[in-house]
């Protein structure tokens, strides 16, 4: 399994390597706009606009980056030829998960430093950051497995980008609004920046951000394995 698991991240990263725009779409452009926006004095400091960078990074990095490589396997007919050659789900699974979930995690890890922000607690901070981006990769993956095509995975990888980019700017407008933000996909991140020291891993937000993990975790096994059955 170790071995399959090796030449499937090897393939990737050669299909990587061929797919730059891929590479700068997802990945570069959002470390560029936002490391460019932590020049101006204004976004120094401000946790507002660190966690703009953070949403983009989920959802760009995370997110778009899976479904636009999964959704382009599909087309192609891969998923199928890489069962019939004994490779496993969970290889394939971690193998497509492997690039966005580091890119994404290292990107989020970097941000608070250009942005001069303060985290208190970096376990705390770890912890949410890396439960977001598995919740938005599983999503995603699940999107680009159901969808038939590539337009409607795009569409609907769009739609969570902004959806995600909404979310946590009406969280001062109502009350209601505010607790559907704390339980949503992005709902961990979104209080932890509103309360950043007194945030807790015990807080209702952070628990239903780990529910949203094993939600979409769950519906991509189940995608891929009706994507197999379906001929991809």
């Amino acid at each position: 399994m170790l071995n399959d698991f090796r030449s499937l991240i090897w393939l990737r990263t050669r299909y990587l390597l061929s797919a730059k725009a891929i590479l700068f779409v997802c990945v570069l452009t959002p470390i560029l706009d936002f490391y460019l926006l932590s020049l101006w004095d204004g976004a120094r400091e401000t946790v507002y606009f660190l966690n703009m960078a953070l949403s983009m990074v989920y959802s760009m990095t995370g997110g778009t980056f899976v479904s636009m490589i999964v959704s382009e396997e599909k087309e192609k007919k891969n998923l199928k030829t890489l069962r019939l050659s004994g490779v496993t789900d969970k290889d394939y699974l971690l193998s497509v998960v492997f690039f966005p979930i580091f890119f994404a995690s290292v990107t989020a890890l970097f941000f608070p430093f250009p942005f001069g922000t303060n985290i208190p607690n970096w376990g705390t901070y770890l912890a949410v950051v890396l439960t977001t981006v598995f919740t938005f990769v599983f999503l995603n993956l699940s999107i680009a497995l159901l969808c038939k095509t590539q337009q409607q995975t795009v569409a609907f990888s769009m739609f969570f980008v902004m959806l995600a980019s909404i979310l946590p700017a009406f969280v001062p407008a109502h009350q209601i609004v505010k607790q559907i933000a704390y339980h949503s996909f992005i709902g961990a991140n979104t209080d932890y920046m509103a309360t950043l020291g007194d945030y807790s891993l015990t807080s209702s937000s952070f628990l239903a951000q780990v529910s949203w993990l094993f939600l979409c975790l769950g519906l991509s096994i189940w995608a891929y394995r009706r994507a197999i059955i379906v001929g991809n």
